[in-house]
């Protein structure tokens, strides 16, 4: 069994601005912070 990660709403909100403000694409962020695209994605 694997253990979740938690993320901090701050970063959380950082990574979010990333795709929000700069324009760059949800898989791209998600590779590069190591996280799902869930993480990032509405809904």
């Amino acid at each position: 069994m694997s253990v979740r990660k938690r993320y901090t709403p701050e970063f959380r909100r950082d990574a979010a601005s990333l795709v929000i403000e700069r324009g760059e694409m949800i898989a791209q962020v998600a590779r590069d912070l190591n996280v799902g695209e869930s993480l990032l994605a509405a809904g």
